[in-house]
């Protein structure tokens, strides 16, 4: 917070003024944005409100995620912005109920899939998979899993990194091809590189495709994996919306809750998998429960998507 009034807000505020007084709406979309972590995301996003109004420009709230609990002063921003909204759609049915549970009368909030299930629509669902004895891994540090899940607050960087090691070993030996990707953070790569490492120790070499820097880079990455162990969210989403088998390791509620949007739940693992000692048997046995998604599934799931950003634009006079 200190950081955002004390040094930012008038380099950002410069740039989104010029950008939005050239712009005929504004939309809001996509991400946990609507969250009150340190006081984060509020200001900014009351500062797009504030400018928008000042230029008489529609806006709209598409596909976010929301959590609580907010603040006083989330709470006073937070609700000026749905007040002015001409549209809002939320990603699950849990964001549905905090927006609703507002002071603000008679707004009307929808939900559908969060957008990045049109990944395989939008960039080529049409494509080559890798053979399907290939299965990705998806990795991140331990911190966040002591951060978010309780009964994780004591694992320890050995445990999990143990886990890891077995589980692809698991998969390695029962004649799988395990390759690591990460969603192009920092230390997700550090952590990833650090297993690698652990199991080349133990005869184990394995593939580490390179950090995306870029979404379309990690959309690339992902798009011709047969099966993804996930643990950030986003990787198992596009993974899923290029007809992937997704098992997704849950750290966090907004996970399950956005799997559940599309009555995936059987997709999410509790995290507390963990602190399994031999991890690949149980996976081995949920992934073959599993079956490709048949198009019929993900084409309702777009024409929900689709169906939720045309009424968006009409709200906003676009359409």
């Amino acid at each position: 917070m200190l950081k955002w009034y004390s040094l930012s807000k008038k380099e950002y505020i410069t740039h989104w003024e010029d950008v939005i007084l050239s712009c005929d709406a504004v939309i809001i979309g996509g991400g946990q944005l609507f969250t009150d972590i340190d006081f984060g995301f509020p200001p900014k996003i009351y500062e797009i409100y504030n400018i928008s109004k000042r230029f008489d420009k529609p806006l709209a709230i598409y596909g976010c995620g929301v959590d609580e609990p907010w603040g006083l002063f989330a709470k006073y921003m937070y609700e000026k912005i749905l007040g002015y909204a001409k549209y809002i759609s939320v990603r699950d049915y849990y964001s549905q109920n905090i927006f609703l549970k507002s002071s603000v009368s008679c707004i009307t909030v929808n939900v559908h899939p969060d957008p990045g299930f049109m990944s395989g629509q939008v960039y080529n669902e049409h494509v080559q998979k890798s053979s399907t004895d290939t299965i990705g891994f998806n990795i991140q540090p331990v911190s966040h899993f002591r951060a978010f899940v309780p009964s994780l607050k004591k694992i320890t960087n050995e445990e999990y990194v143990n886990f890891w090691v077995q589980l692809i070993k698991g998969a390695y030996y029962g004649g799988k091809t395990p390759i690591i990707l990460t969603n192009g953070d920092e230390d997700d790569f550090k952590q990833a590189q650090f297993i690698s490492s652990e199991l080349s120790k133990q005869g184990v070499q394995i593939k580490v495709l390179e950090r995306a820097i870029s979404p379309i880079q990690l959309i690339n990455q992902l798009r011709d994996i047969p099966i993804l162990i996930s643990t950030r969210m986003h990787a198992g989403i596009i993974a899923y919306g290029f007809g992937s088998e997704v098992l997704a390791i849950c750290w966090d509620k907004k996970v399950k809750n956005v799997w559940a949007t599309i009555q995936e739940e059987k997709n999410v693992i509790n995290a507390n998998v963990l602190l399994r000692t031999s991890p690949w048997p149980y996976f081995h046995s949920l992934m073959k429960q599993q079956n490709l998604k048949d198009d019929n599934q993900l084409v309702s799931i777009h024409e929900s998507i689709c169906l939720s950003m045309n009424n968006c634009l009409i709200s906003l006079g676009m359409l």
